[in-house]
């Protein structure tokens, strides 16, 4: 079963998931969103304007076959304030990823949308495992993870050097079954 193209949250300040595919204004969107999370500590670089039409062909080809699904979230007026995402996704598993931009940090949005996309992808697609790759700089995310109920896998840390910046990336699981859905 397809993912929705709007999933609703409750939550004060964003007010709905939308998926990236049906943004008409997709391309200012993701740069203009890349922009304001890049951070080198946390993993995430900013996109240059040519990456953009090809991001979209690619979401577009692989949200019709189901292996991923990439959200905006959004406030109430439709700003999008960052984006959570299922990439990979094969039978009961795939890969979470999410980003807030940093006026929108600190205030729920990134667990309420973490939340809603994995119980929809447990309606839609069945999912019960998905796995987090968290920068160990990246305070907030290794937080919200266990909040959820996530927990450390025994993998070994993957270190990537971008730009001059050594970034340490630690594998996490959370079982979609048993997540604390509490903000």
């Amino acid at each position: 079963m397809r993912m929705p193209e709007i999933i609703e949250l409750d939550h004060p300040v964003a007010a709905a998931l939308t998926l990236a595919t049906s943004s008409p204004d997709f391309e200012t969107e993701i740069l203009t969103h890349s922009r304001s999370v890049s951070d080198l500590a946390m993993g995430l670089l900013e996109l240059p304007a040519s990456y953009a039409p090809r991001l979209l062909k690619q979401y577009e080809r692989t949200v019709a076959e189901q292996t991923e699904a990439p959200y905006f979230v959004r406030d109430i007026g439709g700003v999008a304030l960052g984006f959570v995402e299922l990439r990979g996704h094969v039978q009961d598993y795939a890969e979470l990823q999410y980003g807030i931009g940093p006026h929108a940090r600190r205030k729920g949005i990134a667990s309420a949308a973490t939340i809603a996309l994995l119980q929809t992808g447990k309606e839609r697609w069945g999912l019960e495992r998905v796995s987090l790759r968290i920068s160990t700089a990246n305070e907030p995310s290794r937080r919200l993870a266990q909040s959820l109920g996530a927990v450390k896998s025994e993998l070994r840390d993957e270190v990537h050097v971008i730009e001059g910046h050594t970034i340490v990336e630690q594998s996490w699981w959370l079982n979609v079954s048993t997540m604390r859905a509490t903000r």
